[in-house]
């Protein structure tokens, strides 16, 4: 639980915090991340990730389960990286069992902005997933820049079940997708993303 208005100035040209794994890459569960309108900024120009519910290293057994993070605001800083990304590292040539698919996760009340790529990313092997209360901010891409501010596509394991509340998502007007949903484009994959919800 961060007290409200914490500034986390991070140096980190990879990844800002680690939601629900050890640095191993083990998965852990029952993970809640109160920021209380905590502003993480990125380092300046960076390719760095702020919040990541994925395995630092490796394709883990198992997933996490009960994961909350709630209530930050990030300042991308012109990363050319996501802001938020939930991923579980998993083979998209076999189906994906629900013990490796993150599970039960809730990412909400946040704000995301001065991104200049994808901001919120479901990269694969998640379900169960509610995300709500999102402001995704892209207005500060460059023109020309590619982007989907939010994409939701599943190259590293199935994605379903997820559901989308009250998100409000905003580009630059000149380039890129406000939002982006595929399935898995390897042509030998037999993973899916399926069952989305937007309220």
């Amino acid at each position: 639980i961060f007290e409200a208005g914490t500034q986390i100035n991070t140096t980190s040209t990879t990844v800002a915090f680690v939601v629900a794994y050890t640095s191993s890459g083990t998965p852990l569960n029952n993970i809640y991340w109160y920021g209380n309108g905590a502003i993480l900024t990125l380092l300046a120009g960076s390719s760095a990730i702020g919040i990541q519910i994925r395995p630092t290293t490796g394709t883990p057994t198992t997933a996490p389960r009960n994961v909350v993070v709630d209530g930050f605001i990030i300042n991308g800083n012109g990363s050319t990286s996501n802001l938020i990304k939930v991923s579980n590292n998993q083979s998209y040539t076999s189906q994906t069992p629900y013990s490796l698919q993150i599970s039960n996760f809730i990412i909400r009340n946040m704000y995301l902005y001065n991104n200049y790529f994808s901001s919120f990313n479901i990269f694969g092997s998640a379900t169960n997933g509610l995300i709500e209360n999102v402001l995704i901010d892209n207005s500060a891409v460059p023109a020309g820049n590619d982007y989907s501010a939010l994409i939701i596509h599943s190259p590293e394991g199935t994605v379903n079940n997820i559901t989308f509340i009250n998100v409000m998502v905003k580009g630059n007007g000149h380039s890129g997708q406000v939002l982006e949903i595929q399935g898995n484009v390897n042509p030998d994959a037999v993973v899916v993303t399926s069952h989305l919800r937007f309220i």
